[in-house]
């Protein structure tokens, strides 16, 4: 037979399980809001590469990169595909100034 608990212990027990619960909650909450974030900039934008028009396998690539400065905003976003923002990340891309 199970050991009872003091009152004590199961208060603070009790206490553990509820804040495991709303850390859990706030985790669902979180990732949530970002593929609603996500999906409203592939809506607005067009989901479909800017490169090459694959319309699966999107993502989102800042033009200026954050760690240069760039701006979290959607005129600093396009949309890539996968393969294309790879390339775009090793700099693989033809720009107008190269050509």
């Amino acid at each position: 037979m199970p050991k009872r608990l003091l009152p004590e212990e199961r208060q603070k027990r009790l206490e553990g399980w509820k804040l495991w619960q709303a850390e859990r909650i706030q985790k669902k909450r979180k990732s949530k809001s970002k593929r609603d974030w996500r999906d409203a900039i592939l809506n607005h934008l067009g989901r479909k590469c800017i490169n090459c028009g694959r319309i699966e396998f999107l993502e989102l690539h800042h033009i200026v990169p954050l760690k240069d400065d760039g701006e979290h905003t959607i005129s600093n976003i396009c949309v890539l595909c996968i393969i294309c923002h790879k390339k775009a990340h090793k700099r693989e891309f033809l720009t107008d100034d190269d050509e």
